[in-house]
Order: C-alpha cells, then structure tokens, then sequence
C-alpha cells in the first residue's frame, strides 16, 4: 500500500481549456506510458483522463516530488509549453501511500467529483484500468486497488443517497414533463442542436419520448441529431413557416438574445389554441417574455431548474459524511487485503518448495538407505511424508492468517 502513487490534475485547479493541454495524445499513448514506466522505474501504472480530469495512478518505491511531476509531463505530453510545465507545481496534486488510495476511492464514490455523486467516474476508472491492462502496463497490485474500488462505489451508490435526487438541468426538465405527464406520443420540437440538446434528446428517448423536428442554424448539425432520434430537420428560417405541428418546444442555443419571439411563435402554432410546454435551457432565455406572457403554455427555464438542481444537491451532501466515513473503513479494508496478497505471494512457493525438498531426500540424500526398505516399510515412509508436507504447507499459511487478523 505504501508504494501506490497518484499524480493528477483536476478542473478544480485549472479551466478546462488549460486541462486540456495536459492530455497524452491518443496515438501516442501506449508507447509514452511504456516509456514512462521503464524510465521512472514504475513498477505498475494506469492513466485516467475524462472530461475534468488527469490522472497517474502507479506504484514505485521512490518518494514523488514536483521535480518528478514536471519530468513526468514533459515525457509523456509531447510539445507542452514551459509555462505549462512551470505551472505544474502549482497545479497537480500528488497522493502517496495510504492517501492516494483513499483519494481513488473518494473519486470513484463521487465525493471528490465534478458532481458530487454522479455515478459514470468508477465507470471510467474501470475503463481506464481495462485500457492500460491492454497496453500491458498494469498488474497484480493495481487491479487489486481497482477492483475494491469500484465494489466500495457499487455498495456506496446501493447504501447512500448520495446519487438520488437529479443535480441536470436536462434530466430535471425530463423529470418536470413526466411529473406532467406529458404523453409519450407528444410532439417535441427542439431549437438547437448543441450539446445540452443532444443529451436532452438521448434522454427524453430513454424515458419513451421522441423528437420529431430540429430546427437549427447549421442544418448539417441538425440533420446529425436528428439522425439519432428520427426527427425531421430544418434551418431556422423555417420556424416562421411551421413544418408541423407540436406539444412541446426545447430551446437551447448560443443566440445573444430571443430566438423565438411573439411573431415566431404565432406562425409555429398555425392556429392551434392547445397549451403547450416551453422549455428554455439557453443563457440568455431563447424564448421572449412577451410569448409567456401572452400565450397558452407551460413555460420551465433554466433558472428554475438549476434552483431545483441546487436544492437537490444540498441533499446530496447531507450524505458526504456517510460516505467519507465508508470510504475511510475500505481503506482500511483494502490495507488488510494489500497485505493479504502481499503475504500470499510470498508464500506461493512454498509447496512447490517443500516438495522439492522432499524428492532430493528420496532420490540423493537418503536414497541408499531407501532402497534398502522392503515394499510395506517403503509404504509406511511414503504415507509419513505425505502427512508431514501437507502439515508443512499448511503452518505458514495459518500463521500468516493469524498476524493478518
């Protein structure tokens, strides 16, 4: 356990833009790693990176230190800059011992997380570790940690409460038109076809709903996310000349002001009084006050759903402490097992050994004397030795069980 090390670089130092500098090229990434390994002596390594984060997870018997850290990244990222390297002190957390497992766990549970308890990051740790046992980077020791590590996210996310309640915007506006219950057959028109869009429209079909037109600025990209879910596709010139009708409208794009105002709107409707649904998930709103005010609809922005989004994850963190808690008892759980394995493989030998030990007496030592022996003394010598290597075998691993409870 004393030998794991964690070097890594999160969102809460550095934007995303400047993370994003850091990052091992994909073509390249097998050969670095390899290389970084052999040059700094890793014994075991993994690269984890996702959208806010960087990590090195590895074991070496040598003390991590900033200096290493620079080293580290002017190896394995090729062309980075000075300044970035010069920053590294600053920005990169370094993790030794029993920290750097307690920090892969508090990971994987969420607790140290974009989003405090999302469940996809043991996902991609998982994934990470699958990637680089591929690359033949990883061993005994990490596959060890990262399978306890993502049991202890499973029992985390099965005990807690940590990951009820939605802390999305998007999946909280699905949520409000099922607490509506908004038939699943209704119309859905989406304005935008970015990426709040297109996850919105990944799940509204995970909950039965379809998008049926997409309207967007670049009708290549409308036409992508309509692709996905069915939908038909159009410029936005053709808001003010309605293809069809609908239900239910979802705006969201990077328009600096109103893209739907009352003009707009009354050519969308085509003469259909029904109530309809608005949502607005663009900053600023896509949709006029003036429509709100003086239409028939249902309006939920964006502001609404992040003061929901805000209420849910104070509940969530009601649940840190519990969680901190846990993820201090797998720790010490995985210490017990580190130790355990540790043990085991030292002792993998032994029988063999033993047995070794046994045929250079039969066959060299005593081999004179032995072949004196009539066939029933022979037996009684074979059935002795036989009882006395089990019992051999046998007492290290109790003793070693004992000192490890």
């Amino acid at each position: 356990m004393e030998r794991f090390r964690i070097i890594t670089i999160t969102h809460k130092k550095v934007n995303l833009n400047t993370l994003g500098r850091f990052v091992i090229p994909d073509g390249t990434r097998e050969q670095l790693l390899t290389t970084a390994m052999q040059q700094f002596g890793m014994e075991e390594l993994m690269y984890l990176q996702t959208c806010n984060r960087i990590t090195y997870l590895f074991l070496s018997k040598q003390t991590v230190t900033p200096g290493h850290v620079v080293d580290l990244f002017r190896l394995t990222v090729p062309g980075i800059g000075e300044n970035d390297l010069g920053m590294l002190e600053e920005i990169a957390d370094i993790y030794q011992g029993r920290a750097a497992v307690e920090h892969l766990l508090s990971v994987a549970t969420s607790i140290d997380s974009l989003v405090i308890g999302e469940r996809e990051i043991h996902k991609q740790i998982r994934l990470a570790y699958e990637a680089c046992r591929g690359m033949d980077l990883t061993g005994d020791n990490i596959r060890l940690l990262v399978r306890h590590t993502v049991e202890t996210a499973k029992l985390v996310f099965t005990e807690t409460a940590i990951n009820e309640r939605s802390v999305s915007v998007v999946s909280l506006a699905v949520e409000r038109l099922r607490q509506m219950k908004a038939p699943r057959d209704s119309r859905i028109a989406m304005i935008g076809a970015g990426t709040t869009n297109t996850v919105m429209a990944k799940i509204l079909q995970k909950h039965g709903y379809r998008v049926s037109v997409v309207y967007n600025r670049t009708l290549a990209n409308g036409e992508s996310l309509a692709t996905k879910t069915g939908a038909t596709a159009h410029g936005l010139e053709a808001l003010s000349a309605p293809v069809q009708p609908f239900d239910i409208l979802i705006s969201c794009t990077g328009a600096t002001g109103p893209m739907v105002n009352s003009n707009t709107y009354h050519a969308m409707l085509n003469g259909d009084a029904n109530r309809k649904t608005l949502i607005d998930l663009a900053v600023p709103a896509d949709i006029a006050p003036e429509v709100v005010a003086g239409f028939n609809c249902e309006y939920i922005n964006v502001e609404q759903l992040r003061g929901l989004a805000e209420q849910n994850m104070d509940f969530r963190r009601q649940e840190l402490e519990k969680v901190q808690e846990m993820v201090q008892q797998a720790a010490d759980a995985f210490r017990q097992l580190y130790h355990q394995r540790i043990v085991e493989n030292a002792l993998r030998d032994v029988p063999e050994e033993i047995k070794a030990i046994r045929e250079r007496a039969l066959e060299n030592v005593f081999a004179k004397e032995i072949s004196n022996l009539d066939p029933a003394s022979r037996q009684v010598l074979d059935q002795v030795l036989d009882y006395m290597e089990k019992k051999y075998i046998s007492i290290p691993y109790a003793k070693a069980k004992a000192a490890l409870s």
